[in-house]
């Protein structure tokens, strides 16, 4: 069993530094932080609904990213309007600097602002969306979750990290860096295996 205490231990052994346990909740969220900007398993894949009113609507808790987002076409909206309703189901991403430059809509698009979701054409709506949600953080409460414990080195090596970083060690911090994206490699390599439909047919000369 894996978990945050367990984790606070085991990088101040490996590190030999003993006397950083006031900053180690600290050095677990900044590796959290960099987990959710580099790792994406299918175990963090949601789906929702946004119910979008005048052109924006709340992003999903623990939002990460979407994977696609459509017009939901069964739910009927109070205040929608047909005559500035979506021609496809599906709509598209665009940078909110493009999106602000909108100025006539020949197909439709959504961008995020902030915490919010915002489309084109403006109006009341309902989207079907999947995202990616972070885990929970963790903490001494809510100490383990199934990432830490399917890939424990993958925190324990980015603790590792931030650590050396904290100490101005550019030589440890590069090494545990190197085995941290390592293991993000391998992660998202087993989970593109997992996504495949039918057995694993191997190709002689590719890494999987």
């Amino acid at each position: 069993m894996t978990n945050y205490a367990i984790l606070e231990v085991e990088a101040a052994e490996w590190s030999a530094k003993t006397n950083l346990g006031q900053l180690m909740p600290s050095f677990i969220r900044l590796t959290e932080a960099r987990i959710n900007r580099e790792v994406r398993t299918l175990d963090m894949v949601r789906r929702g609904s946004i119910t979008v009113t005048d052109g924006a609507g709340p992003l999903p808790e623990r939002f990460l990213g979407f994977r696609s987002v459509a017009i939901d076409l069964s739910q009927d909206v109070e205040g929608a309007q047909p005559s500035i309703g979506f021609q496809s189901p599906i709509i598209n991403y665009i940078p909110p600097d493009r999106f602000a430059e909108l100025t006539s809509y020949d197909g439709e698009y959504y961008t995020i602002e902030g915490t919010n979701i915002r489309t084109a054409p403006e109006g009341n709506t309902a989207l079907k969306v999947s995202y990616f949600q972070a885990y929970p953080a963790l903490t001494p409460l809510m100490p383990t979750h199934s990432l830490i414990t399917n890939n424990y080195d993958l925190y324990l090596y980015g603790v590792l990290v931030e650590i050396w970083n904290y100490l101005q060690d550019s030589f440890q911090e590069t090494q545990y860096l190197t085995r941290f994206s390592s293991i993000v490699n391998a992660i998202h390599r087993s989970e593109r295996r997992k996504a495949r439909a039918g057995p694993l047919i191997r190709t002689p000369g590719v890494a999987y």
